[in-house]
C-alpha cells in the first residue's frame, strides 16, 4: 500500500486550479489557433482573434481568462493500492479553498441554492471518484464558470424518438440558448444511461 500525503493533494490542487484558470491546454488553443486559420466568416474570425488575444494577455500578465471561474470540478482515478489516513475530498476542498482565497479569483459557490448564503472560499469542489489498478493518483480539475453551462438542458427521450429525436433537441437547445453561452460555443452531448449519469 502506499500513501500520499495530504500535502501534496492540497499544494497540487492549489497549483493545478491557479495554472487553468489562466491558460488553455496546447491541444485547445491549437484548435482555436487552426478554426481561427480557416475561419471564412469575418464576425466569427473576429471572435476567434480576442479569444486567443485574451489567452495572451491572461498568460502575461497572470490574470484568470474570464472573470467567472465557476465551479471546481474534480475527477479523481485512484488507484487501489493506494490508502489514505485522511479524508482525500476534504484535502481537495482545502486545496479549492486556497487556491480561490489566495489567488484571488471570484468566489461564486453558495451553500444552498435557496439561500443563496456564499461559502466565500468556492468550496465544495463538484468531486468524482473512480477506481484503477496501481497505485497512481490521478487528478483533473477542471474550473466550469456558470457561463459554460447555464444554458444546459436534459432531457428524457422516448425510444420512439430516435437518432432524429436527439438530433432535433440538441438544434432546439442551441437555438433557444442563442448568444447567452459564453462564446465560444462547444457543444457537449451526453446520452444513454439514466437522468444523472448521461449528465
Amino acid at each position: 500500500m502506499y500513501k500520499v500525503e495530504r500535502k501534496t493533494i492540497i499544494e497540487s490542487v492549489k497549483g493545478m486550479l491557479l495554472e487553468s484558470v489562466k491558460t488553455l491546454h496546447k491541444e485547445v488553443l491549437d484548435a482555436f489557433e487552426n478554426a481561427r486559420e480557416n475561419e471564412r466568416n469575418p464576425l466569427a474570425k473576429n471572435i476567434l482573434d480576442k479569444i486567443l488575444e485574451n489567452h495572451e494577455i491572461a498568460n502575461s500578465k497572470d490574470i484568470p481568462l474570464c472573470q467567472d471561474t465557476g465551479i471546481v470540478v474534480c475527477f479523481l482515478e485512484i488507484g487501489r493500492e493506494l490508502y489514505f489516513d485522511y479524508d482525500l475530498d476534504e484535502a481537495i476542498n482545502v486545496g479549492v479553498s486556497q487556491a480561490y482565497i489566495e489567488g484571488y479569483l471570484r468566489k461564486s459557490i453558495v451553500r444552498h441554492p435557496l439561500n443563496r448564503i456564499n461559502t466565500m472560499d468556492n468550496t465544495p469542489a463538484v468531486i468524482h471518484h473512480e477506481f484503477i489498478p496501481g497505485n497512481k493518483l490521478i487528478i483533473h480539475i477542471a474550473p466550469k464558470g456558470g457561463g459554460s453551462e447555464n444554458m444546459s438542458t436534459l432531457k428524457m427521450l422516448s425510444p420512439s424518438e430516435g437518432r432524429e429525436g436527439l438530433i432535433q433537441f440538441v438544434l432546439d437547445t442551441i437555438t433557444k440558448g442563442g448568444g447567452r453561452p459564453c462564446p465560444p460555443l462547444i457543444v457537449g452531448v451526453g446520452i444513454g444511461g439514466n437522468f444523472e449519469k448521461c449528465a
